[in-house]
């Protein structure tokens, strides 16, 4: 019909004019500089921007990055670079997930590029279809399985997790100062999408912080440390050791539902 040939027309138009405001009038260092060399560039400027524990995830990505097209040139990186990437990784039997994470990544990556005036214009890729997954959610019995089978600090950690949804990370730098016992809260500043948020203190997590809180040590910081003023490390790892030897069935990221 002509409503939709027209709908159809300034859509197009609109698009059209879009990626003509996003390009840019080509300059000599557009052409010279190579993706392994921006890649110590990039991570300078991410290292500002994210999570320790995002950038040792990234490592992995940038390492294979360097390896596929690292001795390209950054204006040579377009869509259909990154398209036949996609289809590479797909053969290797990597995970649509997988590979969006990749893509993600390296579309981060030259957008800091196109800023820099490294590139005309960002290439456009879409992200492969995932399925959802309905998640899972531990019962009772094996939550209590969990707790029961850890020891020590471990036992603590997963009580705070389970009672607060809190991530890893946040768990791990928070401190007693984020603690307002007064209103029962916990205020957290560093979950991942860097806002503000508080969580209630229900009863079984009180009596967890009030247990710590008298074996604190007199230059303690965090409400868990390895050594005094030092947060714990990476336990992600220890947890999922955990489940596996009390053979539960899931990940460590569903002690947060």
């Amino acid at each position: 019909t002509p409503a939709r040939n027209m709908k159809e027309a300034n859509v197009f138009l609109s698009q059209h004019l879009l990626e003509r405001a996003s390009l840019k009038t080509p300059s000599l260092h557009m052409k010279t500089v190579l993706f392994s060399d921006f890649q110590q560039e990039y991570n300078e400027h991410a290292a500002a921007r994210k999570m320790e524990t995002t950038l040792k995830k990234d490592q992995s990505n940038h390492n294979l990055f360097k390896r596929e097209i690292g001795n390209l040139t950054l204006v040579e990186i377009s869509s259909s670079v990154i398209q036949k990437l996609q289809t590479k990784w797909s053969k290797e039997k990597k995970s649509n997930k997988t590979i969006n994470n990749r893509t993600v990544l390296l579309c981060a990556m030259l957008r800091f590029a196109y800023e820099l005036e490294y590139i005309p214009a960002i290439p456009r890729v879409k992200k492969l279809r995932v399925d959802v997954i309905r998640p899972k959610y531990y019962t009772e019995e094996e939550i209590k399985t969990l707790i029961e089978g850890a020891n020590g600090q471990m036992k603590d950690i997963i009580r705070v997790l389970i009672n607060t949804g809190m991530r890893t990370n946040e768990l791990r730098n928070l401190k007693w100062e984020d603690i307002d016992a007064k209103n029962s809260l916990i205020r957290v500043e560093r979950s991942k999408s860097h806002k503000f948020r508080t969580i209630p203190i229900n009863n079984d997590l009180s009596a967890v912080l009030t247990r710590l809180k008298k074996a604190k040590k007199c230059k303690q910081v965090y409400v868990i440390e390895i050594i005094e003023g030092m947060p714990l490390r990476d336990y992600y790892h220890s947890l999922k050791r955990i489940l596996k030897r009390l053979k539960i069935k899931g990940d460590v990221h569903q002690l947060r539902h």
